[in-house]
């Protein structure tokens, strides 16, 4: 989810289907500098919300840990990160 510079929902939410269980190293770069193009020229200063999406209890994974560091290291790099979700069986919980 993508928030303009006052925190308020861009019209847009990308969906990523079809990624890992756990992420290759670097491998969410090309993501996090599509988002920045796309946030850059939609809404100057804005930030994300990241949630991954999986099966499973509130309880957070070492793989939920390994994504978190990876879409840190991607993410945070270019854009501001607001937070960062885990969508689960049960509801959401924060990663970071």
């Amino acid at each position: 989810m993508m928030l303009d510079a006052n925190g308020r929902q861009l019209s847009q939410l990308i969906v990523i289907d079809g990624i890992p269980a756990r992420p290759e190293p670097g491998g969410a770069v090309a993501a996090a500098a599509e988002l920045n193009r796309i946030l850059t020229q939609e809404a100057p200063g804005g930030s994300v919300i990241l949630t991954l999406e999986r099966p499973g209890t509130a309880t957070v994974t070492v793989a939920d840990e390994t994504w978190a560091h990876e879409l840190q290291r991607s993410f945070g790099k270019v854009m501001p990160i607001t937070g960062m979700f885990v969508a689960h069986d049960g509801g959401i919980c924060a990663l970071r």
